[in-house]
């Protein structure tokens, strides 16, 4: 997963709005952070919006079941639209996931690594390298206090379980995926390593996995870096993670079976 250290502009922002103002369709081409820029004014001008893939992974279009521009066009053809839940980090949309800590870093070097070696032993290569590279991060989560080398939050449970979601089976289930890599105690990092690689994650004290509807987030320590759909930018010291359900109106082929419509 690419990660761009910055916000879409509000540049892109005024065009799209400009053009929600005389369309009936919303269409946008690119990346994940440039479809959540355009999610968020289809949503404010109630107006359904069609994707083209247009960026590096399109995770969102392929969610979708748009993996080509001829796929899109499908879409509107035949008139297939579905409602889908979105999310918020503050004011922040976002269509797939949003994260604290080190997990952009671990994202990256896993996706290097896991072409040689395997997705198992990618990830605790990746764990042990992203999460010495950053220092944890002390977090307030809905009241416990933790000391978190990487959040994960998703819009919409994800799978599989552990800390190596992918895919969706459904985009409107009103919940968020929340999962923490947390690290107290002696020696986390090689307890960690090893319950990845031996598949017992789930089992260990230093991983949090939830599906909260919503979530309050605050750094004692200050504001850090937030990661938004492939963005990264300034947090602030109080985050509040929220759902607006079945919100987004969005274009789907016909015979993309993914999730119930």
């Amino acid at each position: 997963m690419q990660w761009k250290r910055r916000a879409i502009g509000a540049d892109v922002d005024r065009t799209f709005h400009q053009a929600a103002g005389r369309a009936e369709v919303l269409a946008v081409c690119g990346g994940d952070g440039t479809v959540a820029a355009a999610a968020r004014v289809a949503i404010d001008a109630d107006l359904p919006l069609l994707v083209f893939p247009g960026g590096t992974f399109n995770h969102f279009a392929a969610d979708i079941g748009i993996d080509r521009v001829s796929d899109a066009l499908a879409a509107l053809r035949h008139g297939t639209a579905i409602r889908i839940d979105v999310a918020l980090a503050g004011e922040r949309l976002f269509l797939n996931t949003s994260s604290l800590g080190s997990y952009p870093a671990f994202v990256a070097i896993r996706e290097r690594w896991e072409g040689r070696v395997g997705k198992p032993v990618a990830a605790a290569i990746a764990l042990l390298v992203a999460v010495r590279r950053q220092k944890p991060v002390r977090l307030v989560v809905d009241g416990h206090a933790r000391d978190v080398a990487m959040m994960f939050v998703g819009n919409c449970r994800y799978q599989p379980h552990g800390f190596a979601p992918s895919w969706r089976p459904r985009l409107d289930d009103g919940v968020l995926d929340l999962r923490m890599v947390t690290v107290d105690g002696p020696a986390p990092l090689l307890r960690l390593a090893l319950a990845m690689l031996t598949g017992r994650l789930g089992r260990s004290r230093l991983y949090i996995e939830d599906d909260p509807v919503d979530l309050h987030i605050s750094m004692p320590d200050g504001a850090g870096e937030v990661a938004w759909d492939g963005e990264i930018g300034p947090g602030n010291a109080e985050i509040e993670y929220t759902k607006l359900r079945r919100s987004l109106t969005v274009y789907q082929p016909p015979d993309a079976n993914l999730f119930p419509r």
